[in-house]
């Protein structure tokens, strides 16, 4: 690895400056994390990766702060640390990975969102709470419940999504808005599909199974939306705020970023607004920036591209990238340090509607944390709670699958 010296930024572990002439590979990543293929609901999730060479002292949950021509990106918190010689590799997140954790008290009548919102934002350690949809929150929706799982709530209420500012702050965005723009000077874009402009809405409440619609379009006009709280004066209202909103796939590359992003971007391009569903910045003599956002279905169902499905699944400390091929859907394992190669792993069961992904629970939210306990049982801490997964393998088929909760 070459290291690079880097002019306009800089970096701090602890608190403490690190030499930019021994870091290498830095990049920051934020990507939605939805259960639909479009920003109706879910979060924005922040991961910031480098290298550095030398010998380095850091621990798992040491803040790294991040700046740009002195202007401060949300702090990142590290949950991976692999050593190679006198190379460090190091991975840390932002707050919004902290939100798996259960909400620590309950309620016992119906709360107004943003009061309660507030004092969430709080305990879960960002500095305030903003943009945060009007709703009423009831036990069901808070007791036993992580953060993770009362704001998903809020978030398909609103129709938009949660992430953390660079000042720390939990936001919202509404479906169709951006939480800042980019004008590309420079770079490539090529545009791709595009869902709108929105006339109309569908909701179902998964609650009572009840379907309300607003507006009357086809398909390609038509925004799908569910979640436990829609009522029919809530789908007109959606309907009125989001007509004219339109979502367009893309991919681009290459443009220079003069700013701090945060949340969802938008690149600007002949006066046409893109939002990257997924950005990576990368630093070097420039800070430049790839973006995109999947082909969006155009039948109207809003799936979850099984590529979104497995984004960022790790197995251990193992991470690799989707691949399709006669035996379905599989995951092949990048090679590097730490790593088999070229392993692939695929879909292994199903048990009470929950897809098993060779130990990984896939129903839209990724799963906390997958631990190896032995060749064939793994722990996936979930949703709050610990399972074990086993299971029987003889020429490369798993039988006899048991999915177990934790007491």
């Amino acid at each position: 690895m070459s290291a690079t010296v880097f002019s306009s930024v800089e970096i701090r572990i602890g608190g403490s400056r690190a030499d930019m002439g021994k870091v290498g590979d830095l990049v920051l990543v934020r990507r939605l994390d939805t259960k639909h293929s479009l920003a109706v609901c879910g979060f924005v999730e922040s991961e910031l990766r480098f290298t550095m060479k030398g010998e380095l002292t850091v621990s798992p949950g040491d803040v790294i702060e991040l700046y740009m021509d002195g202007m401060r990106f949300a702090d990142h918190y590290v949950d991976d640390i692999r050593r190679n010689g006198d190379t460090v590799r190091i991975r840390a997140h932002d707050l919004m990975r902290g939100l798996s954790a259960r909400w620590p008290t309950e309620i016992s009548a119906p709360v107004r969102s943003q009061q309660f919102i507030g004092g969430l934002a709080q305990i879960y350690g960002f500095t305030g709470a903003a943009g945060v949809p009007l709703m009423d929150l009831y036990p069901s929706d808070v007791n036993k419940r992580t953060g993770r799982q009362i704001l998903m709530a809020v978030s398909e209420y609103g129709c938009g999504v949660w992430y953390c500012s660079n000042g720390n702050a939990l936001c919202f965005t509404a479906f169709g808005q951006s939480s800042g723009e980019h004008s590309m000077t420079d770079g490539t874009l090529y545009a791709h599909s595009v869902k709108g402009p929105i006339t109309a809405v569908t909701a179902e409440n998964t609650a009572s199974r009840e379907v309300y619609t607003a507006g009357s379009a086809s398909p390609q006009q038509t925004l799908r939306l569910s979640g436990p709280a829609f009522t029919q004066a809530r789908t007109t209202e959606l309907a009125s705020a989001l007509v004219g909103v339109t979502v367009r796939s893309f991919y681009a590359e290459g443009m220079t970023v003069y700013v701090p992003t945060e949340g969802l971007s938008a690149f600007v391009q002949d006066g046409v607004r893109y939002i990257a569903y997924r950005t990576e910045l990368r630093f070097g003599s420039r800070v430049w920036a790839k973006a995109y956002t999947e082909d969006i279905c155009d039948d109207g169902t809003d799936l979850v591209p099984a590529s979104g499905l497995v984004q960022g699944m790790t197995e251990g400390r193992l991470y690799g990238t989707v691949s399709a091929d006669g035996d379905g859907f599989g995951i092949v394992e990048e090679p590097g340090e730490d790593v088999r190669g070229a392993s692939r792993h695929g879909f292994s069961a199903v048990v009470d509607d929950v897809t098993m992904f060779d130990g990984a629970v896939l129903d839209g939210t990724m799963p906390d944390r997958i631990e190896k306990v032995s060749d064939t049982v793994r722990r996936i801490v979930y949703g709050g709670s610990s399972y074990l997964l086993s299971y029987q393998e003889s020429g490369g088929t798993k039988t006899d699958i048991t999915l177990v909760k934790e007491v």
